[in-house]
């Protein structure tokens, strides 16, 4: 019984974590350090609860981060962005290491993501 009260704040918890990362993972200045503050959670608990769902607290940003990023290179309604336009709104500091990640996650660079 008393496991599943821990589960159960714990799922909580990881719940308004990624809640918390899906409103602003646009926030380049996002991090571990300012997402747990905003939780009122230490950091290193923040890592534990994004360990035990399998992924890093930066994995999963990074997910977040390039899910729209492909999103918007196939919309048409962002066709006029530039690559580095969809890399920094999307939350990436440069866009060497969003093309890196990208290529990584989708095995081709963005500029070939968008070709129809």
């Amino acid at each position: 019984m008393h496991e599943e009260i821990g589960g159960g704040i714990r799922a909580a918890r990881l719940a308004e974590a990624k809640a918390l990362i899906l409103r602003g993972f646009d926030d380049p200045r996002l991090s571990a350090a300012t997402a747990a503050r905003r939780l009122g959670i230490s950091t290193r608990y923040l890592h534990m609860l994004f360990e035990g769902d399998g992924l890093s607290f930066l994995e999963f940003v990074t997910n977040e981060r390039l899910r729209q990023a492909a999103r918007m290179l196939r919309e048409p309604e962002f066709r006029h962005l530039r690559v580095i336009d969809v890399a920094l709104d999307c939350g990436f500091g440069d866009v060497r290491s969003f093309n890196r990640a990208f290529r990584h996650r989708f095995g081709c660079n963005p500029s070939e993501a968008r070709r129809p």
